[in-house]
């Protein structure tokens, strides 16, 4: 059998866990905006469900911040895991409020907390 030799590829660092958990709360404020532009633009049922989708997401991540927040992290002071608590609530509220009057600036508040909380692991 020949001997096959494989391209080196660059190692690529393991982002640190904070790079990652602002990542996905920039990617989803990018989900939400996208919904956003595109309700604003059409109005449509499709539309609806993309914002839908991107308020599912968001959720679920939030609700995955605060689990993790709360259950696992005692190295945060307990101000600190009480705000990101208090605020996975109000994205639990902006949501519920979303879906009874969905206007699309609605969505402007749960996009500046992922930004702001992104910012704020980034070190920005």
């Amino acid at each position: 059998m020949p001997c096959i030799e494989t391209a080196s590829r660059p190692e690529r660092p393991t982002p640190a866990p904070r790079e990652v958990q602002a990542l996905l709360l920039l990617d989803a404020a990018r989900r939400l905006q996208a919904a956003q532009s595109g309700a604003v633009r059409s109005g449509a049922q499709a539309s609806r469900d993309a914002i839908d989708a991107a308020l599912v997401h968001n959720r679920r991540l939030w609700h995955d911040v605060v689990g993790a927040t709360v259950a696992t992290d005692p190295a945060l002071p307990c101000a600190v895991r009480h705000s990101l608590a208090s605020l996975g609530l109000f994205v639990d509220h902006q949501t519920v409020a979303f879906a009874a009057d969905p206007r699309p600036e609605r969505l402007a508040a749960l996009i500046g907390i992922n930004h702001d909380i992104a910012d704020g692991l980034m070190g920005a």
